[in-house]
């Protein structure tokens, strides 16, 4: 059956004829969207099948009440009052009601763009900050501390606590101490911590045993202390428990924000989490992170990482802090240095 339309067309005029809106290009009618309806029943298992394109798609002149997908920006949107009105986000992640499972699954995807996204915690949708581009991830950023302070040293509440924390995304830019709801809720093996900047240069992740980033930080056992190799672990990989070198990737962050990094010279290293009680009881701590021992005393006279705290032996003296380093550096320098602290889980 031919189709009929009107006659003398203005160019870019349009036209809906059946399920179709026609266009007049100045020479041809041409479809420039469709629309199907798959059913006509009220209740049943048909469909509207919605274009979808990108934002320099859209209709040439769209007409009140056109809706279609924007697969660039990942919503909904309809034409309305001479403007693209977005209606409601469409994909994994994107609002509470098509919240992620997890982190992974949002790369499982093909997500790979670090930001804000909806994940179920302990079955609560919750905003997430989430970094695709640590080694080891994707990560939920779960705390972040400020680059002065004592906000989360080693005797803060944030670590002994059995709930907090906010259902927002933190935000990784600002230079405030916050600390997320998974760092209570969401049970882990693989944790990791940047310092100075969230950049892979000054990173590092561990693998563990299985708790929340809580109740590790408050109670796991710490790793036996191991004599040194010499060798140091590349900035960015992954800490083994009792690993016999420094992390790089935390040193680096030292030297980066301008401040001086001592040298090797210890004799016992532990990495991970709450590192029990040093001997002699005046030396250090670490929630977690990394610290060091200068000689065969056990003395633990460095340490780097978050919820940091050397209690008043040697020149470093009393010092805590959010995130940082102190260095018993040899019986006569001491160095104490406050870092801002990025701390990650896998999820």
């Amino acid at each position: 059956m031919a189709l009929s339309f009107p006659g003398s067309p203005t160019l870019n005029q349009t036209y809906t004829l059946g399920t179709k809106t026609w266009t007049w290009n100045g020479t041809t009618w041409k479809a420039s969207s469709s629309i199907a309806v798959y059913d006509t029943a009220t209740i049943s298992t048909g469909y509207l099948a919605l274009p979808s394109g990108n934002t320099a798609q859209r209709p040439a002149t769209p007409v009140a009440g056109a809706t279609r997908i924007n697969n660039q920006t990942n919503y909904l949107e309809t034409y309305y009052n001479s403007s693209w009105l977005t209606i409601a986000p469409i994909g994994i992640g994107l609002s509470s009601y098509t919240a992620a499972a997890s982190a992974s699954a949002l790369s499982s995807s093909g997500i790979f763009t670090n930001g804000s996204y909806w994940i179920s915690i302990s079955g609560t949708p919750m905003q997430c900050y989430v970094d695709f581009g640590l080694a080891g991830g994707p990560y939920i950023l779960a705390m972040v501390a400020a680059s002065t302070g004592t906000t989360y040293d080693y005797d803060s509440t944030v670590w002994t606590n059995n709930s907090g924390g906010v259902t927002t995304a933190l935000d990784p830019t600002s230079d405030t101490n916050q600390v997320h709801s998974a760092f209570y809720l969401l049970s882990t093996t693989r944790t990791g911590m940047a310092l100075h900047q969230p950049s892979v240069s000054y990173f590092h992740y561990m693998d563990h045993t299985a708790g929340t980033a809580r109740s590790n930080a408050n109670g796991a056992t710490p790793p036996t202390p191991v004599t040194p190799t010499g060798t140091t672990i590349a900035a960015n990989n992954i800490i083994p428990a009792a690993s016999p070198a420094r992390a790089l990737g935390w040193w680096n962050a030292i030297t980066a924000a301008g401040l001086t990094a001592s040298t090797n010279g210890s004799v016992s290293y532990r990495y991970g989490y709450s590192h029990g009680t040093p001997d002699p009881s005046q030396f250090g701590w670490v929630r977690f992170g990394w610290s060091a021992d200068q000689d065969a005393s056990d003395s633990r006279d460095r340490g780097m990482g978050f919820g940091i705290k050397n209690a008043g032996g040697g020149p470093v003296g009393s010092y805590s802090a959010s995130a940082g380093r102190w260095d018993y550096n040899d019986g006569n320098t001491a160095y104490k240095n406050n870092l801002k602290g990025y701390f990650y889980i896998k999820n």
